[in-house]
């Protein structure tokens, strides 16, 4: 909100915080595009924040939030599961290992 100039007190991004995520329990696109930057809009509009502001806010923030993960996970998919060694499978195999191994007594 600083970087946008918008004036509003901590207790106001902790309320953006929960309509945000409140919002996204409502079925929409995949990314909650439309229902987060409502949200995060209608959110600020109260504290006297114009709506351009509060939209590029909204914006913004958006994608501070999406663009990170999103690309991690691109990076994790392009690599493919041969660099990748999380199978669920092979994670249960090696407990069911362990647990079958009898403990040395020392």
């Amino acid at each position: 909100m600083k970087a946008l100039h918008i004036d509003a007190p901590f207790p106001v991004a902790v309320l953006l915080t929960c309509t945000t995520n409140l919002a996204m329990l409502i079925p929409s696109s995949p990314g909650y595009i439309g229902v987060f930057h409502a949200a995060a809009t209608l959110s600020l509009l109260p504290f006297d924040v114009a709506s351009g502001p509060a939209l590029s806010f909204a914006i913004l923030a958006h994608l501070v939030n999406v663009v990170p993960v999103s690309l991690i996970g691109a990076v994790f998919l392009l690599l493919g599961h041969d660099q990748i060694n999380l199978n669920l499978r092979a994670l249960r195999g090696e407990q069911a290992e362990q647990a079958a191994e009898p403990e040395a007594v020392a």
